[in-house]
């Protein structure tokens, strides 16, 4: 966890602003806590309730996170006068983990949230967060209709649900509509590696005024995200880029990442030299997660991928998640013959029909998150001012 934060000041259409950076493999990501911080910042809607903590970093080069954390929650406190000051500081802490596992938010598939205390802290300061991570209705009306129901955190109870079922380990009365959810659910994961898709990108746009800021949720990271001239840019947050005057936004143009740029802080687009090679790292690493033949290369309107790949690879999603389910056993299986080999040179004196009776432990789906699933069910949406 940061402990220290630095603050950069840079100019936004003629306007200064100071604004947090922390230390990330990613020139744009941030924990949930700077993210809010700087939308408190750089908001002029939020001018009025912001103006402790644009006191606290002004004229500063960094901040401790017990400062941040200490005028964040009393703000909040005047904003709702019901919530204790030492909770709040408590919940906000957690907020500046960089690595997601503290700040739990479910986004749902159609572009919402399942509602829990992290977005109700998103509620007191009138920061709006979204997400990209949606499903076309128009694109595909079947796939919709079974995997618009369900959140992150339900789809993977889900999948765990259909396997256990098709291995025969759990009886449920629904266990055919089940599986037959978890083969479309399968699928709009594998075809939205990155968390985001075309129509996810385009409802951003959508529902982003113009001049607006919010908190961009994607791959358990948080982005500042704001609307300027119909376009989306992400705010540079990383200290590496403290004392370049040029780059202060990434474009949030493309699904993939290849289509997008840096650009300054009146909008103006920064080619060559240092932003290039920089874009292109980023490029990689996001080809790194859809570089499979499930990636979400398919357009709002367009069923088939990209010229690059295999016209093997243009199939529905029923047809995807079969085979996708047919991998897993496979791999499982592999898995099993390898140990079984493995046992078998070791114990070479046994008889050959010795039976091999530990096998290994199936992955359980290459979709599945590293974190522990927490059963928390949530009742109702979020819906938050973008301000």
């Amino acid at each position: 966890m940061v402990s220290t934060f630095g603050i950069r000041r840079v100019q936004i259409s003629g306007i200064e602003h100071s604004v947090l950076l922390q230390e990330q493999n990613t020139d744009q990501t941030s924990s949930a806590l700077v993210s809010l911080a700087n939308v408190l910042l750089m908001s002029p809607g939020l001018a009025r309730i912001s103006q402790p903590l644009t006191e606290l970093v002004g004229g500063k080069s960094d901040v401790s996170l017990g400062e941040l954390v200490n005028v964040l929650a009393r703000m909040g406190v005047q904003q709702n006068n019901t919530i204790g000051l030492e909770q709040l500081e408590q919940v906000l802490t957690q907020l500046s983990d960089d690595s997601g596992a503290e700040m739990k938010v479910d986004p749902k598939f159609i572009g919402s949230f399942e509602d829990g205390m992290e977005m109700s802290v998103f509620r007191l300061y009138n920061v709006g967060l979204v997400h990209g991570w949606i499903i076309d209705a128009e694109a595909d009306p079947v796939a919709y209709k079974h995997v618009s129901q369900y959140s992150y955190e339900s789809a993977q109870g889900a999948l765990v649900q259909s396997y256990d079922i098709q291995k025969g380990t759990v009886q449920v009365a629904d266990a055919n509509a089940i599986v037959e959810d978890a083969n479309y659910l399968k699928a709009f994961l594998a075809r939205s590696a990155t968390q985001l898709t075309d129509y996810g990108l385009h409802h951003l746009k959508e529902v982003m005024v113009e001049k607006s800021y919010a908190v961009l949720y994607r791959n358990e990271q948080f982005y500042t995200l704001h609307k300027s001239n119909g376009e989306l840019f992400l705010l540079v947050t990383d200290t590496a880029y403290r004392n370049n005057s040029d780059i202060v936004w990434k474009s949030l143009t493309s699904v993939s990442g290849t289509q997008d740029s840096y650009y300054t802080g009146t909008f103006s687009r920064v080619d060559g030299g240092v932003a290039q090679k920089t874009l292109q790292n980023d490029a990689t690493a996001i080809s790194n997660v859809v570089s499979n033949p499930f990636g979400d290369n398919r357009g709002r309107n367009n069923k088939t991928v990209n010229a690059g790949q295999n016209a093997d690879f243009v199939e529905g999603d029923e047809e995807l998640a079969r085979r996708l389910q047919q991998q897993e056993d496979e791999e499982y299986a592999n898995a099993v013959a390898n140990s079984n080999r493995e046992h078998a040179a070791a114990r070479h004196e046994q008889s050959p029909d010795s039976s091999f009776k530990e096998k290994s432990k199936s992955k359980r789906g290459r979709f599945f998150s590293k974190k522990k699933l927490t059963g928390k069910k949530y009742n109702g949406d979020s819906r938050c001012v973008l301000m």
